[in-house]
């Protein structure tokens, strides 16, 4: 697992977050990631858990987690100092 901390992504509506924090959970990569404004200076607020995905050619992309049972157990367990 590549540390992504302090990495900025654009999702594919074009909504720019910075990651905050990396877990690993049942052999999947997760990240608590903060939305950014649109210039990229500031943060508007939003934060969003997030999973690293694979396509069948192999590309990475980020897709947002959306099942509430692995969404609790990150909540739960990501530390935020």
């Amino acid at each position: 697992m590549e540390n992504l901390t302090n990495k900025v992504f654009k999702l594919e509506n074009g909504a720019s977050f910075l990651i905050v924090r990396q877990a690993s959970y049942k052999g999947d990569t997760y990240y608590f990631a903060s939305e950014l404004t649109d210039d990229g200076e500031d943060f508007t607020g939003r934060f969003a858990f997030v999973k690293d995905e694979t396509d069948e050619s192999g590309n990475h992309y980020i897709k947002q987690v959306k099942d509430a049972d692995i969404l609790k157990v990150l909540a739960n367990n990501i530390k935020l100092d």
